[in-house]
């Protein structure tokens, strides 16, 4: 019995940690990406790209650029990537080899950077950064603990700081793996990761702080000895602080006596869902019906529910987070249910009366043929629709004079009359 609580307890954690992973996923608001499927240079990022073949006729590439090219092969090389990149994110990537080439000029080159344009970050915490990596040729061998691709983040214009870490474990030539506590070694402290792979496979690492404005940089540092590399799709994403942002929330009255009802929300709120609540004494409020948020910020719903008098409306708004705040309050004055019999033809009639009633909702009864002398001639049931109802009546039956028609529910209260005159 131990054993089974004990497995049951387990069971319950791992679902709960389960949701909390899914609620923190779905909290997350994309602030920027960048897959390179068009040229950014200079309004989406900067980068100190470049692209020279060494030797005759070209064999001792290094480059650092975007490419669509798979091998990645520059215009003036014999040689670039030996293998094909898998599971690319798009038709463009940035591609790079010997970044700081040791040949012909030993380090010759700086490492390598692209740098995100300045990003919104006002209100998001939670800030993660995120990117496609995949590396080319002599995989498993080529990546020295000197080599190194570092995520780095700068918060209100501050230094940059290393968030990420990807780095060679070995010193004579190894794996690519991630440097997990940011250490500058490949240590069984980190996590047990192999990075240098053809599918492009993504990445992510956590930004601490949060504040206004973020720059995102790149910086890539392989000292020469074909390290081979793509990088594609950046994203930076946040958790909004902020409650849900309502535009606005009105209601009307329709033709039909119902109530129409529309709100919309700004872009990027993070609604989770809606409670549409209405009352008819403005203090207690019952719920209406529940409204899913989605991908949308447009909203509108219906309330078919008959009153009279003044009712009240409000929306209770639920963010991702859990956050929970209320619209102002809505008030909707309505007027007496009105019944009419709008018209009866043809009047005189000597057969069939069309009689046509405008109803503000569904009731059944019946109708009525009353003559002068106050002596009901005939009754028939009759089901009134919600908007107009055309009825028809047989009078074929009865005397020539005047009669007055009554439609009565089924309460029995007169809800209409005209007059009728037979030939």
């Amino acid at each position: 019995m131990i054993n089974t609580c004990k497995t049951t307890i387990q069971q319950l954690l791992l679902i709960l940690l389960f949701l909390m992973k899914v609620q923190l996923t779905d909290a997350q608001v994309v602030l920027f990406t960048e897959g390179f499927e068009t040229n950014g240079e200079g309004t989406r990022y900067t980068s100190n790209t470049f692209s020279f073949c060494a030797g005759i006729p070209g064999n001792n590439p290094d480059y650092f650029l975007r490419t669509n090219t798979n091998p990645v092969l520059p215009a003036g090389c014999t040689i670039g990537f030996t293998d094909a990149l898998t599971n690319l994110q798009g038709s463009f990537f940035w591609a790079g080899e010997d970044i700081r080439s040791s040949s012909p000029v030993p380090n010759g080159n700086p490492p390598g950077q692209i740098t995100t344009q300045l990003i919104n970050i006002t209100s998001f915490v939670s800030l993660n950064v995120s990117l496609y990596l995949a590396t080319s040729s002599n995989n498993n061998v080529r990546w020295e603990t000197a080599d190194s691709i570092n995520i780095q983040a700068s918060i209100n214009g501050g230094p940059f700081n290393t968030v990420g870490r990807f780095m060679g474990d070995n010193i004579a030539g190894g794996r690519l793996r991630i440097d997990g506590n940011l250490d500058g070694a490949i240590t069984g402290a980190d996590p047990a990761t192999v990075c240098d792979q053809l599918n492009f496979t993504r990445y992510n690492f956590a930004i601490p702080g949060t504040g206004t404005s973020l720059r995102v940089r790149l910086d890539f540092d392989q000292l020469g000895g074909t390290e081979e590399l793509g990088i594609d799709q950046i994203q930076v994403t946040g958790v909004s602080t902020l409650p849900v942002k309502l535009l606005y929330f009105n209601a009307s009255r329709q033709a039909d006596q119902s109530i129409y009802l529309k709100w919309k929300t700004a872009a990027g709120s993070q609604a989770a869902n809606f409670d549409i609540e209405r009352s008819q004494d403005g203090i207690q409020f019952s719920l209406l019906r529940s409204v899913v948020a989605g991908n949308q910020d447009q909203f509108a719903d219906t309330d078919h529910y008959p009153f009279v008098g003044t009712c009240y409306y409000r929306l209770k708004m639920t963010d991702v987070n859990g956050v929970i705040t209320y619209s102002a309050v809505v008030v909707l004055q309505q007027r007496p249910i009105e019944f009419t019999i709008m018209a009866v033809w043809p009047n005189p009639v000597s057969d069939q009366a069309t009689i046509v009633i405008n109803a503000p909702m569904p009731v059944t009864g019946h109708i009525s043929v009353w003559n002068m002398a106050g002596k009901k001639c005939m009754q028939l049931p009759i089901a009134v629709l919600n908007g107009q109802t055309v009825y028809h009546l047989p009078v074929q039956n009865l005397q020539e004079g005047f009669y007055i028609l009554q439609v009565v529910d089924q309460r029995g209260t007169l809800v209409g009359k005209t007059k009728l005159l037979k030939q």
